[in-house]
């Protein structure tokens, strides 16, 4: 990707899907502006979310579809986001999402575990068996239990 895409701080909402092409900002990416970002079809590791993520101060929603390679999702640091999305992906196996009120998980792969819930609100997780062939179904059921568990004062 151009260096220049990554030097705009004034757009505001971005999708991007690159075609499972790894996205590797620079160091400091100044989206000082952006609410609103999508992701689809990319390689994005966890290195790369972070340094996104920290550039992003005002940043409201994110929605990853089919991004591979994030195994570590945390947004801590990111106050303001309140919404997270993450359809048809191969990672993270863990979320730390302290703000979002909103959270959509579908058709996600286990484990995937969920530290600090607190502030949610609402949630969906969808998920299907046909991505689980290498676990048991008693795996799996643990693993959605855990998962249930931490979301049981959530709409």
């Amino acid at each position: 990707m151009p260096e220049f895409f990554y030097n705009n701080s004034s757009v505001e909402q971005l999708s991007l899907e690159l075609h499972f092409s790894p996205m590797i900002p620079i160091c400091y990416v100044p989206w000082t502006s952006l609410k609103k970002l999508s992701l689809s079809s990319c390689k994005l590791s966890d290195e790369c979310t972070t340094t996104i993520l920290s550039c992003c101060p005002i940043l409201e929603s994110v929605t990853l579809d089919s991004c591979d390679q994030l195994n570590v999702l945390d947004l801590s640091k990111s106050q303001h986001l309140t919404t997270l999305e993450i359809d048809r992906s191969l990672g993270p196996t863990q979320i730390v999402p302290p703000y979002i009120r909103y959270l959509s998980l579908t058709n996600f792969k286990l484990p995937c575990t969920l530290v600090d819930v607190s502030s949610l609100t609402a949630a969906i997780l969808e998920t299907s068996l046909c991505l689980f062939k290498n676990l048991k179904s008693e795996d799996i059921l643990v693993v959605l239990l855990k998962m249930l568990e931490k979301l049981r004062d959530v709409e």
